[in-house]
């Protein structure tokens, strides 16, 4: 039977070790403690187990299996998996090849060897991070292809770049972490396995490389844990001092995780763009003249410095409803008092490109910029010519675009 009254909401509130003496005041007590139904709720509270992998009976020797494996990180145990499900989820629908990518669980001697060779307590939850999975297998493939020359992608699909340099480079978009591109180089940030974080860190460090840039740069997100077992902040390897993503792994997971679910962060080939979307962490949507602008801005920690902030910005153009080729563009900052504007480009064409549109027709192209405040805004407008530059139809028309936020309080995994 199911648990009557004040008791069953008592016991919620207690640590499990706490249940044995009370079921030890007397027959009555000790039957409640042992009803299924109390251990069915600490199963779904302590380890997070679903209902569809519930067994019904079953559910006191469940949550003390799960116990005798994890009951040091019961803590972080159900944030972590958490993550882990929904993320396994996205990939199974999205990227397929990104899923395959993920190793079986790190062993306790794994992590061991690598507090070992830092000379620390690791902070509990990145331990009971990898005892989920330890890190990705990229292809060998993959491995040599790190030093081919990225093409310059302003303009191109980068499924043209996939399909130039094939599966070896696809397997460098596959970072679990997300990627964008930007010029000639693009990110994917993806999970390193403990055995070559040991490779890559000196001893009796502090400071951890969790994820890496699968394609082959020093970008790299690293956990800091200075005071304690529980304490493990996430930040950014070089670039910025002191940049801080977040104060810990299980906030940085929860954060990242939310975004993808509200689409902020989108797929594209498999991979989890960073660029944001929508009018979130600063992006703007215009729509004006049979045109849409969607303009989407984020912080690259590793090219900015102490009084110098380097934002890339990804611009889509669709045409709505016009029939239209671009001519020029004006580019303007805004600073922190709102008052002050300054046109910092006008000129034509966008890095040399004036793409012509139909009703349906999507151009993107992306940049960056850089700024000194450590909160701006970033806009400008197009101008485009109906019909097109050697035959106009009509008179030229201005879209604006709505001015981008460009900010340090946008956490890292924005790049």
């Amino acid at each position: 039977m199911l648990l009557q009254g004040s008791l069953f909401e008592v016991l919620l509130y207690l640590e499990v070790e706490e249940y044995v003496p009370l079921g030890l005041v007397c027959k009555k007590w000790w039957n409640q403690i042992s009803n299924p139904a109390l251990w069915r709720v600490q199963c779904k509270m302590v380890w997070a187990v679903s209902e569809e992998d519930m067994v019904v009976g079953e559910e006191m020797s469940m949550f003390r299996e799960l116990a005798s494996q994890y009951w040091k990180y019961r803590a972080e145990y159900s944030g972590i998996k958490y993550f882990w499900d929904d993320l396994k989820k996205w990939m199974k629908a999205e990227s397929p090849r990104m899923l395959s990518t993920l190793r079986p669980p790190a062993t306790e001697e794994d992590l061991d060897l690598l507090e070992k060779h830092t000379g620390s307590k690791l902070p509990l939850e990145l331990r009971c991070f990898y005892k989920f999975h330890n890190g990705q297998e990229i292809d060998v493939s993959c491995e040599e292809s790190l030093n081919l020359p990225l093409p310059n992608l302003d303009g191109i699909q980068v499924s043209e770049y996939v399909k130039a340099i094939g599966k070896a480079s696809h397997d460098l978009c596959l970072g679990m972490f997300g990627g964008w591109s930007l010029y000639d180089m693009h990110v994917s940030m993806g999970l390193i396995p403990l055995n070559k974080i040991i490779q890559q860190i000196p001893q009796n460090t502090s400071v951890i490389p969790f994820a890496r840039d699968l394609t082959g740069s020093t970008r790299q997100l690293l956990v800091q844990f200075l005071a304690g077992p529980r304490n493990g902040a996430i930040a950014w390897s070089g670039g910025r001092t002191g940049y801080q993503a977040a104060a810990s792994l299980q906030e940085y997971l929860k954060t990242f995780m939310n975004r993808i679910k509200e689409k902020i962060y989108r797929p594209r080939l498999g991979e989890i763009q960073l660029y944001p979307c929508g009018n979130a962490l600063g992006a703007t949507t215009t729509e004006m003249n049979g045109m849409r602008i969607e303009a989407s801005p984020l912080l690259v920690p590793h090219q900015s410095d102490d009084g110098m902030q380097c934002f890339a910005y990804r611009l889509t153009i669709t045409s709505v409803s016009a029939t239209c080729q671009l001519r020029t563009r004006t580019w303007y900052t805004r600073d922190s008092n709102m008052q002050n504007t300054h046109v910092v480009l006008r000129g034509n064409a966008i890095v040399g490109y004036c793409p012509s549109f139909k009703p349906g027709d999507s151009w993107e192209y992306a940049s960056a910029t850089r700024s000194t405040e450590d909160w701006s805004q970033f806009g400008g407008s197009l101008s485009f010519i109906p019909g097109t530059l050697m035959n106009p139809e009509g008179p030229e028309f201005d879209c604006d675009i709505d001015p981008m936020t460009l900010t340090l309080n946008h956490d890292g995994d924005s790049t």
